[in-house]
């Protein structure tokens, strides 16, 4: 579910798909040996040290990306600024000059 509100993705959407894969997990285990296989294994992998690398590095990354996406948008804001300083220079200039 984190991983797509983080990607901007609706709160509903988000939800609805954690709830359809949460059940098709319980319903695959429950029936499935391959699945119960899969999970039996991959369990011990995030509790590894490359899992736990990829949890941290998961972890990292989403708190990352909040502040670098208001960083970028604020640089894009002060180039528009600059933008329109630059206009309105010219604009003033040009009725200056006849």
């Amino acid at each position: 579910m984190t991983a797509l509100f983080v990607q901007n993705q609706g709160l509903w959407y988000c939800v609805y798909t954690t709830i359809a894969i949460a059940f098709l997990s319980a319903f695959g285990t429950g029936l499935s040996i391959r699945v119960r296989a899969n999970v039996v294994l991959m369990m011990p992998m995030l509790c590894s040290m490359k899992g736990k690398n990829f949890l941290l590095f998961f972890i990292f990354s989403m708190l990352v990306q909040g502040p670098m996406t208001n960083t970028l948008e604020n640089f894009d804001r002060a180039a528009d600024s600059v933008v329109c300083g630059a206009e309105l220079a010219m604009n003033q200039t040009q009725q200056l000059v006849p």
